[in-house]
């Protein structure tokens, strides 16, 4: 073989690795990326703060590198929390109690140690976590967890060094965790049912709506005896924004209907919406503190707010809450899942609409 051919045949046997290299890397980041791909799993999780076994902490470096600046429960609980919600897979991942979450994660420090070398110190970390149904109470997960890493313990930015190391340990485990969640998100959503929320490959289904009583059955308030009622633009999360009008005008139907209010006028409240949303700078006016002073200002005495949220293709959900404004007090709430057609999503929203006021005081 002439020198001419043997590097023609090395280069070509080079463009050959470089091209399997790629192909390999195009394949794993393809695959972790849908692995861990944001709102995977379409369901609210609250974080509780870790508890820490007895005797769990130990290492002569812990004392040298003074890492337990705060108590251990709550800073390794916060930096596991922080790790965790990014690029989260879930809904929605709130730290502490919260209310309207359908799981929970309650996680155990069973080991944080350090031991020291001559100039390095290897830090380990095991963590204990279950995954907790709030409908069933029942543990859907439990595993046990561990991590370690090896730092250099000279100088004087020890502290530092063991932060860092901390850190990335505990956000190694974070990302094993939220891909075994994810292979086994079919088997922990067909165990803990949320209304709307299916297993891929099933076929969701809805539980009947009650329907309100007919229009005719409401008692005749006087016009000049209704209360008036400010309605807000439905704000939308995850939809298209051209179905807010439709929505929201669906809503003032149901609404006017009833025969119990005299609405402000949309248009009107739109732009006293806008008007203070600029005033207190801030991007919109959705937030219920900022809707109350517009109905203030428009002279209202209740509000109607609401939401729509598309939590999967197939599956959305419609929230309606009724505010007193003087007082700003929830009157009342009600919240269902849906089908994210047009049709089905204008249906319900007459029907929560009526739900939401028909037999109330007003």
């Amino acid at each position: 073989m002439t020198p001419k051919s043997r590097i023609i045949k090395i280069l070509a046997e080079a463009s050959f690795l470089l091209f399997l290299i790629s192909c390999t890397s195009k394949w794993l980041a393809a695959r972790y990326q849908s692995d861990l791909s944001p709102g995977t799993i379409p369901m609210r999780l609250a974080m509780k703060e870790f508890a820490v076994d007895p005797g769990a902490i130990s290492g002569t470096a812990l004392k040298k590198g003074k890492a337990l600046k705060e108590p251990l429960d709550y800073s390794v609980g916060r930096s596991f929390f922080k790790d965790f919600t990014t690029n989260d897979v879930f809904e929605k991942v709130e730290w502490g109690t919260d209310s309207e979450a359908d799981m929970v994660f309650d996680g155990r420090i069973t080991q944080f140690e350090s031991t020291s070398g001559w100039n390095t110190a290897t830090l380990e970390v095991r963590l204990q976590y279950s995954l907790i149904c709030k409908a069933t109470q029942k543990t859907e997960l439990t595993e046990e967890k561990y991590g370690s890493d090896v730092i250099e313990v000279s100088g004087y930015d020890v502290f530092s060094k063991m932060q860092e190391g901390y850190s990335k340990i505990l956000k190694s485990i974070a990302e094993e965790i939220k891909k075994k969640i994810v292979r086994q998100q079919n088997a922990i959503l067909r165990a803990c049912p949320k209304a709307g929320v299916v297993a891929s490959g099933e076929t969701p289904s809805f539980p009947p709506i009650a329907y309100p009583p007919t229009v005719g059955a409401i008692p005749p308030v006087p016009v000049e005896e209704r209360t008036v009622l400010m309605v807000a633009d439905l704000n939308l999360v995850g939809l298209a924004g051209q179905l807010q009008l439709p929505l929201s005008n669906r809503l003032r139907a149901a609404l006017q209907k009833t025969g119990l209010f005299r609405l402000t006028d949309p248009e009107v409240t739109r732009k006293a919406m806008q008007e203070q949303a600029r005033q207190v700078k801030m991007a919109d006016c959705y937030a219920e503190e900022c809707l109350a002073e517009v109905g203030k200002a428009l002279g209202a005495r209740q509000m109607v707010t609401g939401a729509v949220t598309g939590v999967s293709r197939e599956i959305c959900t419609v929230d309606l809450k009724l505010f007193d404004i003087k007082t700003f007090t929830v009157i009342n709430t009600l919240s269902e899942s849906s089908p994210c057609g047009v049709e089905q999503l204008l249906e319900i929203i007459s029907i929560l609409g009526q739900n939401l006021v028909v037999g109330l005081p007003h």
